[in-house]
C-alpha cells in the first residue's frame, strides 16, 4: 500500500453513459504518453456513447471512455483542478454525441496528463515485460510504488511502464470526493489489473 497515493479509477454506476473510444484523432495514444500535445491534436476530437448501452445517458464530471486512460472531465472538474494547482497537464476540447450523433448541450475537455514517473520499485514489484512494448509491463502483482522517486508536488500523474493508470495524490483525491465528483473510484496501489 502506497502511504500517500491511490488509484483513480473511472467508473460507470447506474445510467452513467459509457462511450466508443476517441474519433478523428489518430493518435490518441499519445493521450498516454506524457507528452505536449499543443501542435498534434486536431480541432473535431469527440466521443459517442456506446450503442452496446442504449440506456446509459448519464453525463457527469468524468466520462468513461473505451481504453480505460483517457481523461475527460467536465468544464466544472476542469476549473476544480485549475483551482487546485494542477498545472501538469493540458485541456482539449473533445465533443460528445450521443448515440445517434447529435451534441450534447455540456462542454467536455480531455486532460492530457504531462508527468510519467518512474517510481515503480521493481526489486518488490512481480511483473513481466511485455513482448510488443519493452515500455509496457504486464500480468504485475505486489505492485509497490517508490514514493521518494515522486515529486511531491504532483497532484496527479501516469506510471511509467503502466501509463493508461492514473494515479492522484491521497490529499487530493479527498479533495475530489469532498467537492462532490462522482464517477470515479479510489483504490490502493497494489490492487491492479494490468
Amino acid at each position: 500500500m502506497s502511504k500517500n497515493y491511490v488509484w483513480f479509477r473511472i467508473t460507470t454506476e447506474g445510467n452513467a453513459a459509457r462511450f466508443r473510444g476517441i474519433e478523428n484523432y489518430e493518435y490518441y495514444y499519445k493521450l498516454y504518453e506524457a507528452i505536449s500535445l499543443t501542435d498534434d491534436y486536431p480541432a473535431d476530437v469527440q466521443i459517442r456513447m456506446n450503442d452496446d448501452f442504449p440506456d446509459s445517458i448519464g453525463l457527469y464530471d468524468v466520462l468513461s471512455v473505451l481504453g480505460g486512460g483517457n481523461f475527460v472531465v467536465s468544464e466544472k472538474m476542469k476549473e476544480f483542478l485549475e483551482n487546485a494547482g494542477v498545472n501538469n497537464v493540458q485541456y482539449f476540447p473533445i465533443s460528445v454525441l450521443y448515440h445517434k450523433g447529435r451534441k450534447t448541450a455540456e462542454k467536455y475537455v480531455v486532460v492530457n496528463i504531462l508527468s510519467m514517473v518512474d517510481c515503480i520499485d521493481r526489486t518488490k514489484t512481480s511483473y513481466k515485460i511485455s513482448a510488443l512494448d519493452e515500455e509496457l509491463m504486464k500480468k504485475i502483482s505486489n505492485l509497490t510504488i517508490d514514493e521518494s522517486k515522486i515529486d511531491p508536488t504532483l497532484l496527479l500523474f501516469r506510471v511509467k511502464y503502466i501509463r493508461h493508470k492514473i494515479i492522484v495524490r491521497r490529499d487530493f483525491a479527498e479533495k475530489l470526493r469532498d467537492a462532490g465528483f462522482k464517477y470515479f473510484q479510489l483504490s490502493e496501489i497494489e490492487e491492479i489489473d494490468s
